[in-house]
């Protein structure tokens, strides 16, 4: 069976069963390897194929600089029948020699630098120490090129040169930094980091003889070309294994009209395709995987269609599209990349599904999958880029600060995200104690000209929609449910709009962001629906326009709004109700809120009072302490400051696990419009903070604020800790144990991730975040979604608001 067979042209054929001294133009005589066709390559016309035989394993790499035309294209294909043909950048190993204690050891080829290690197949895992997780530094530095850690001052000078530290420089970086030179617990890089090294940095070290010592690891001693594995109970003269030393399976140069269809590649060390300088070439049906750095490459060319292909098992970047124009990239799969720290590049623009970056036009990036990317699924730096109905999930798994969709610096313009289904995890991570912010589409500094519509975002561990210090940005018709999904984050909204510092204001203004016709859902009480951040009320109404939205929350206050050029004591929010937010800011005077209900409070509870003098006490001693009753008979406490500066408010007699999270729930007031902090505490010296501070915003009116925590240090002496700059007015606490947040479970989420016309059968009767109800079936077209909510119990009330 052919796959395709060029036109007016010959045919040239390869099987592992052939004879490199045959004619190779047929099936009977075909040439044996991938050295004697590069060799006949010059011979290739326009109109020609290459076919290589399916079922056979091809080692070495392919160099192509061939030119077909419009007419007759240069065909690079298969035949016969079984799995695509396999293109191997991969030799094997043999005549290995135990060294003792599990190692065993042998000679590499000169001039030969491997990248990967294979065993049966399996990709192995470099040496590295600790084998999981990070070291943390614990001393205070800011360099970039040496990190301190005292916990290896007793470790001889040079112990740790010509080893690999890979550090978090940031959230979003992961730098590989050799070891020029390692002195009293002190590790000097041939090379700065990405950013300053400061204090608690995270780090662990790979690359060295001394972190051998679990199956399967490995180093590579480049000065005696020397490959050392370490492996317990088998011995490796007993299995199969390779190591990745050819940089590419295909590389296609200064090409014009080829189509490449139906090939696997593995094991390449730079890449599995590269096209560089090349115009109309088609990429198709094809597998990469298990490659060192990036899946596929495409650089300063035109007219590329990557279609229907496979990538899978990618140390860095699954695809890398750098300064191209006329482009496609349409029906791929793309998965696990970017899953090993320390595997894949340093810097910045790493461990990504999609990174495309240049100002070319007309690309096109729709109906692909990406699961399981280690940093952003898509990450475009390019302009005139239309992201279409792709399926993403599963991201920012080895980095974070990023996105299913990102892009930062981008005022190129002409940018369309649209009709993307992107889900984060379905699993809630309220036992995360960690913050995460993985946001399902982030637009990230000075970026702008981006239109994002009718998406749908869910379960995302950061944000659904992140504009930060963005402009011109329109966010139309999306869809967004329960997405601040990590417990530990501070900011857990659907959507988010910030203008910070990290832009300097006389560089970068915020206008014309737009939001309109979308539904933003929170089913879980810890979690809003929108959280907008900006110098001051001004600021807010000049930069962001909000109309025709549809809000549905558990919390009574899903607005969340923040000033920083009001903040005093700390950087709270002022939480708002919808009728509350449509008066501040003359916004969504047109949209809809419900209120959903919740579920019963199962966790076990800490305090439930009324206020009781005793219970309470307060500091400095200028300050003062009172209760105050209202007309029903509750109690108030009151404590005001009196001539100091500010009033702590505790309440001892607590105790506290660091494996458990708590709710509280307090109505609160102050007297003028400011802030209060609130903070679990020690009891006792030293006092310490047993978890994060939270920052909340009163007024003259009582509201009740409820939110989660989790101790970072278990205390059987703790107390409850509010901190004010005027007098403070609290009653009604309530803490306790949770379980798990108070949500509803009334909702059913629906979507259709393929390019058909899908129906979906309904059990109960539902309806819409408006209040519309559905029939008893509901139709979606592709890439589009549904949140529906179930008919409940007449004590379920919802309440709309409009």
């Amino acid at each position: 069976m052919l796959t395709y067979q060029g036109v007016n042209g010959k045919c040239y054929y390869l099987s592992p069963n052939g004879d490199d001294n045959n004619s190779g133009t047929h099936t009977d005589s075909p040439w044996c390897t991938l050295q004697k066709l590069q060799l006949q390559l010059p011979c290739i016309e326009p109109g020609d194929s290459v076919l290589l035989e399916r079922g056979s394993t091809f080692i070495g790499s392919l160099h192509l600089k061939l030119t077909g035309t419009s007419e007759k294209k240069i065909f690079i294909g298969t035949y016969g029948t079984g799995t695509p043909p396999i293109v191997k950048g991969t030799i094997a190993l043999k005549q290995w020699k135990t060294s003792g204690n599990n190692l065993w050891r042998t000679s590499c080829r000169k001039g030969t630098i491997p990248s990967d290690l294979f065993v049966n197949g399996q990709k192995q895992p470099l040496g590295r120490h600790p084998n999981t997780g990070y070291l943390s530094t614990g001393m205070p530095g800011a360099l970039e090129n040496e990190l301190k850690d005292t916990s290896w001052i007793a470790m001889k000078s040079g112990y740790w040169s010509g080893a690999e530290v890979v550090a978090k420089s940031s959230r979003w970086t992961l730098d590989r930094l050799n070891v020029k030179r390692f002195k009293e617990g002190v590790f000097y890089f041939e090379k700065k980091a990405s950013y300053p090294l400061l204090q608690e940095i995270n780090y662990f070290i790979q690359n060295h003889m001394a972190t051998l010592d679990t199956a399967g690891e490995w180093f590579y001693d480049q000065q005696h070309q020397e490959m050392t594995l370490y492996h317990d109970g088998l011995d490796p003269n007993n299995l199969n294994i390779e190591i990745s030393i050819f940089n590419y399976g295909l590389l296609i140069t200064g090409s014009a009209h080829i189509i490449v269809d139906g090939l696997s590649f593995f094991g390449q060390r730079l890449a599995g395709l590269r096209i560089e300088n090349s115009k109309y070439i088609t990429f198709k049906n094809s597998i990469i995987s298990n490659i060192s750095l990036n899946g596929l490459e495409a650089v300063s060319s035109k007219n590329i269609s990557i279609n229907n292909n496979r990538l899978s098992d990618i140390n860095n970047n699954g695809v890398e599209w750098l300064n191209n124009d006329q482009t496609t990239i349409t029906g791929n799969k793309i998965h696990n990349v970017g899953l090993y720290p320390g595997r894949g590049a340093g810097g910045n623009g790493t461990y990504t599904g999609f990174y495309i970056s240049g100002v070319g036009k007309d690309h096109v990036i729709e109906y692909n999958t990406f699961d399981s990317t280690g940093y952003s699924a898509i990450d475009f730096r390019s302009g005139n880029t239309l992201i279409h109905c792709n399926f993403i999930s599963n991201f920012c798994l080895t980095k974070d600060d990023g996105g299913g969709i990102y892009t930062w610096g981008n005022n190129t313009g002409n940018n369309t995200i649209s009709q993307n289904i992107i889900i984060g995890t379905k699993e809630p991570s309220f036992r995360k104690h960690h913050e995460s912010y993985a946001h399902g589409i982030y637009i990230d500094d000075r970026s702008k000209g981006i239109s994002i519509n009718h998406n749908t975002i869910a379960y995302c561990e950061g944000s659904g929609i992140l504009a930060h210090n963005a402009s011109s940005i329109s966010i139309l018709g999306n869809k967004l449910l329960n997405n601040g999904n990590s417990f530990a984050n501070n900011e857990k909204a659907q959507l988010v709009v910030k203008r910070d510092d990290i832009v300097p204001a006389d560089e970068f203004i915020s206008r014309n962001i737009t939001v309109e016709g979308n539904t933003l859902i929170a089913s879980r009480e810890d979690q809003y629906a929108a959280l907008l951040y900006f110098p001051d009320q001004d600021y807010l109404k000049q930069a962001v326009t909000f109309e025709k939205n549809s809000y549905a929350t558990i919390a009574s206050h899903p607005i969340y709004v923040h000033y920083s050029s009001s903040c005093k004591l700390c950087n709270g929010y002022w939480q708002l109700s919808f009728t509350e937010w449509q008066k501040h800011a003359a916004q969504d005077l047109n949209s809809s809120a419900t209120r959903l209900p919740g579920n019963l409070i199962d966790g076990k509870l800490l305090i439930e009072e009324g206020i009781i003098m005793k219970n309470w006490l307060s500091w400095p001693d200028e300050s003062f302490l009172n209760i105050k009753y209202t007309e029903n008979g509750q109690g108030v406490i009151v404590a005001d400051p009196g001539d100091a500066c500010e009033v702590l408010l505790y309440r001892p007699g607590l105790a506290f696990d660091a494996k458990k999270t708590y709710r509280l729930s307090v109505t609160l007031r102050t007297a003028q419009p400011g802030e209060v902090e609130f903070a679990p505490l020690m009891s006792e010296k030293p006092w310490k903070a047993l978890g994060k501070y939270h920052y909340m915003k009163g007024d003259s009116t009582f509201r009740n604020i409820t939110f989660y925590f989790s101790p970072t240090i278990s205390s059987k002496l703790a107390r409850l800790n509010f901190k004010a700059t005027q007098p403070l007015h609290l009653r009604d606490i309530l803490i306790q144990e949770m379980q798990a947040p108070v949500q509803t479970r009334r909702i059913r989420f629906l979507y259709n991730t393929t390019q058909q016309e899908l129906t979906f059968n309904l059990s109960v009767p539902c309806f819409y975040a408006n209040g519309t109800p559905t029939g008893p079936q509901v139709q979606l077209s592709p890439y589009n979604s549904a949140i529906l909510f179930e008919t409940g119990r007449p004590s379920e009330k919802l309440i709309l608001y409009k």
